[in-house]
């Protein structure tokens, strides 16, 4: 029965160290867009790139937990929308007149279908 507890205990150890392996550094860095400041949290990864978005009243840290599931298959990367998380909001935010450009980055033209979950 000891050999069985110490076995579990070990096993246990074990699967602990290795999500604490899994768990990949994210860097967060900031860019700043039309005079406002995105934070965008890379967790890595070398496969597809996927790109988290959250929903309204959201931030990049809700996605920590699949971010760790979808390495290393997968390039991961979230941001804070304007006004969310470590993110500015645009001084024009909430106005009747938006500004021109609320993206943060602007996506390629490409002939490949993008993959949405």
């Amino acid at each position: 029965m000891r050999d069985t507890a110490t076995a579990a205990a070990a096993t246990a150890a074990a699967a602990t160290a290795a999500a604490t392996t899994a768990a990949v550094t994210a860097t967060t860095r900031t860019v700043v867009s039309d005079g406002v400041r995105l934070a965008c949290t890379d967790h890595g990864g070398t496969g597809r790139p996927v790109l988290l978005l959250h929903g309204l009243a959201g931030h990049t840290a809700e996605w920590d937990s699949l971010a760790r599931l979808l390495l290393p298959a997968h390039r991961v990367v979230a941001y804070d929308a304007r006004g969310h998380g470590a993110s500015d909001r645009h001084p024009t935010d909430g106005m009747s007149s938006p500004s021109s450009d609320n993206s943060p980055w602007t996506a390629p033209s490409s002939s490949a279908s993008p993959s949405a979950v």
